[in-house]
């Protein structure tokens, strides 16, 4: 009796160990494709782990497909993850299976796996358990998914997606008001850069990029504000130049022009002083003139006077002594 339960013990241990054996050396292929709701995605990590250790790991390629492999026997949970989408993800249990089964070729588990972007403000910590198990089932002899468990999370996910389009809705509102503020803002900007205020026009652009940093237009537009400064920094300092300049050359001609006319007045106030000169010299000459003309007829008439005077007196004498001597 106990040599018969020892070679049972025996008989099983060997069995254990042989499909424990067999079990590491078959290999069940999982192949599938992820997408978004347009596109099939590529660069997406799978990571495959076991009891929370990895096992393997792949990555899609540019049409979205994957495909891995993992033994019998055990447990696994496959991470679906890319930058920006919410990960997700799917476990597969490979236990379960008969040596007899575990002889014959598997089909290969397919997986479809969708991806969706993450929308801040929602949880998803729903997502932090499988989505998807496949297990085996030993009616079909092959791997499927657990329906009722899909059923549950998917009437589960409603109330995530639900959440996510509340979010949604905000930001369209939000969007919708930003995009009102941007155009308000980027219509006064080209305004002011119209008016060669390009200090201003700046200031009005980088608002538009504190709504819009990813805008190109405001970016150019600011680079040609910048230019536009420089040209009329280069202008008011030509303009300046060309200013002083000129009031340099109107400063000499105003000089010139009262040096001149400093000089004509000066010449007219010569000219004038000759004139005085020579008509006072004139005048006095035409004075002495008359003075001697005076003088000199004066003269002739006191000499005229006197020899009348004389011819009077010797008349007189004359008829005197004609008198006495006549009587």
């Amino acid at each position: 009796m106990f040599f018969s339960l020892r070679r049972v013990f025996f008989f099983v241990v060997i069995i254990f160990s042989f499909f424990s054996f067999l079990a590491q050396d078959v290999l069940i292929e999982v192949q599938g494709d992820v997408s978004d709701d347009d596109n099939d995605l590529s660069g997406v990590l799978l990571q495959i782990t076991k009891d929370g250790k990895a096992v393997n790991s792949t990555i899609t390629d540019i049409t979205g497909k994957f495909s891995f492999k993992i033994p019998l026997g055990g447990d696994f949970i496959v991470l679906v993850s890319k930058e920006g989408y919410v990960s997700k993800r799917f476990s597969i249990n490979t236990q379960g299976v008969s040596p007899e089964r575990a002889a014959e070729k598997f089909t290969p588990i397919g997986a479809r796996i969708t991806l969706f972007k993450k929308v801040e403000g929602v949880d998803y910590s729903l997502l932090s358990q499988p989505l998807v198990k496949y297990i085996y089932n030993p009616t079909k002899e092959n791997f499927d998914y657990d329906k009722g468990y899909l059923n549950q999370m998917l009437d589960a996910l409603e109330t995530v997606k639900a959440a996510e389009q509340v979010i949604k809705e905000k930001e369209k509102v939000a969007e919708k008001s930003k995009e009102n503020s941007y155009v308000l803002a980027l219509k006064e900007a080209d305004k002011l850069f119209a008016a060669k205020d390009y200090q201003n026009a700046i200031a009005k652009y980088n608002e538009c990029l504190k709504i819009k940093p990813k805008e190109v237009y405001p970016q150019t537009q600011i680079s040609l504000s910048n230019r536009g400064i420089i040209d009329l920094t280069a202008k008011k300092s030509a303009d300046e130049l060309a200013a002083k300049q000129k009031a340099e050359a109107e400063a000499l001609a105003k000089k010139q022009a009262e040096e001149a006319a400093a000089k004509k007045l000066a010449e007219a106030a010569a000219a004038k002083a000759r004139a005085d000169a020579e008509a006072k010299a004139k005048a006095d000459a035409e004075a002495k003139k008359t003075s001697d003309d005076l003088a000199a007829k004066m003269k002739a008439e006191a000499e005229a006077k006197a020899k009348i005077e004389a011819e009077r007196i010797v008349k007189e004498k004359a008829l005197a002594d004609a008198r006495a001597k006549a009587e």
